[in-house]
């Protein structure tokens, strides 16, 4: 049987009107998680002022956009939306920190849900390495078996030679600066004894 060329040219005007409409329909749902969770927040500009702000007063710099922490202390996330931002940095009690905040947005695949996360993150470098025992046992139970304490609404984990801890909230000056300071005196405290060094990090399984 031959297909006449209009034919052709319908079916295949057909397959071309059909991926228009899914990737429209695409397109809407993105910009609508964009709008809907923030990573399109209208209050960006305001807010990165009032850190730039609290950074000058406190001893912290300020980055309003930070694209290379994604994916640094969680995978990639293929579907999806995801940015770092209002990025904070300083030294406390003589390590290295940082805080942001993490938002993320991924397409529920047929089901049509979405997953919406919206996180803030405070990471203190390491003096090195903590004990392999303990890095097996967990970061919140490490810290607790060393006499420290967990702030309250706080996961921890241990990556490498930081310590991250996610809460589940938008970055706030209300409490920012107490938990960074709670962490890193706890971790100071720790016996220089303690830690291994950060080259063995290649010999780690």
């Amino acid at each position: 049987m031959t297909v006449s060329s209009s034919t052709r040219a319908c079916f295949v005007e057909g397959r071309q009107c059909q991926w228009y409409r899914q990737i429209m329909g695409w397109l809407r749902n993105y910009r609508g998680a964009l709008d809907q969770f923030g990573l399109r927040d209208p209050h960006f500009e305001r807010d990165a002022a009032a850190w730039t702000q609290w950074a000058s007063e406190h001893g912290w710099t300020y980055q309003a956009e930070a694209p290379e922490l994604v994916g640094r202390y969680k995978p990639v996330y293929r579907f999806g939306a995801e940015v770092c931002r209002h990025l904070l940095t300083t030294q406390l009690h003589g390590l290295h920190t940082i805080a942001f905040e993490h938002r993320r947005y991924a397409h529920g695949g047929n089901s049509g849900e979405g997953i919406n996360s919206l996180v803030a993150v405070i990471v203190l470098q390491l003096p090195g390495l903590p004990p392999e025992e303990f890095v097996k046992m967990g970061a919140a139970k490490t810290v607790r078996k060393l006499g420290g304490s967990v702030p309250h609404n706080y996961d921890l984990d241990l990556v490498g030679d930081e310590l991250v801890a996610r809460r589940a909230s938008r970055l706030d000056s209300k409490w920012l600066q107490t938990d960074a300071e709670l962490l890193a005196l706890q971790i100071a405290a720790v016996p220089g004894s303690f830690w291994r060094p950060v080259s063995e990090r290649l010999t780690t399984p």
